[in-house]
């Protein structure tokens, strides 16, 4: 009789199975099913950002040492200490001169240092018929009151009056009856440039004092305020902003009259680039 023998085998361990997972690569079958991405346009190339403005170190203003506009020279010189110190710039036939005389040819080229208002009270009187009559013209610088010439006290307008009256019946002349208050506009300038023909007498001059008279001084306060704009509009130089051109132009009246204004305009870039500001403060 046989003998069944049952075999039982011990389990075996086995370890666990463990996933890898590689990389998927497309197929080309995947790659021509799927949508192209679109090429981006090529970028436009920028421009380089334009470096922004710098204050040189030889910069010209009044008292601080930085550049300034003309709307900022405003009385940077006291208009009462030195309205009677320099040569006084005047249009007379299309021309530009000093009150001494001196021929200055068409224009000028000026670096403005200060500004200041000034009023002329003065009798009415023809001074073709009368030129004796600019004697008794007086300066006021507040519209107000006429400073003494010897630096005693100021005097009202009506304490001139009263002592041209005095003066005028003194010489023999009959006293005014009328007076008139104009006001005025003053430029205290440095010239560094004018007609050929003048260029070195301009030049030697020094500091003048410009007037511009009534007539003009919208044209002139216009200028100014816009020396900014002109800034902005690359039409002066920042370090040259308070420089400016000054032209002679001769008019006529509805009377046929002759008579010559100061009129403001920007000075050519060549001339500009030749010229280095002064500090003067």
């Amino acid at each position: 009789m046989a003998i069944r023998t049952n075999k039982t085998q011990a389990p075996t361990e086995t370890a666990p199975e463990t996933k890898v997972e590689e990389p998927t690569t497309e197929t080309p079958a995947a790659q021509e099913t799927q949508a192209p991405e679109p090429t981006p346009a090529p970028e436009a190339p920028k421009k380089p950002a334009a470096p922004p403005a710098t204050r040189p170190a030889t910069a010209v203003g009044a008292h601080t040492g930085d550049i300034v506009s003309f709307i900022k020279l405003k009385n940077a010189l006291d208009p009462e200490e030195y309205g009677n110190t320099f040569p006084r710039i005047v249009p007379a036939a299309g021309q530009i001169r000093t009150d001494s005389k001196i021929q200055l040819g068409t224009f000028i080229d000026i670096q403005v240092v200060s500004t200041s208002d000034r009023w002329m009270y003065a009798p009415v009187a023809d001074m073709s018929k009368d030129p004796d009559s600019t004697k008794f013209c007086r300066a006021s610088y507040d519209g107000k009151t006429i400073p003494d010439r010897d630096g005693g006290p100021s005097m009202t307008f009506e304490e001139w009056e009263e002592q041209a009256a005095d003066i005028a019946v003194k010489t023999g002349k009959t006293p005014y009856a009328e007076w008139k208050l104009a006001k005025y506009l003053d430029v205290f300038a440095i010239i560094f440039n004018a007609d050929s023909k003048f260029v070195e007498t301009a030049k030697k001059i020094g500091m003048v004092q410009i007037s511009v008279s009534s007539t003009a001084t919208k044209a002139f306060q216009a200028f100014f305020m816009q020396g900014p704009l002109n800034v902005n509009r690359g039409l002066l130089p920042f370090d040259k902003q308070t420089c400016m051109r000054i032209v002679a132009e001769a008019r006529s009246n509805a009377n046929k009259q002759d008579y010559s204004v100061l009129v403001p305009e920007l000075v050519p870039e060549e001339i500009l680039a030749a010229y280095t500001p002064v500090q003067l403060f």
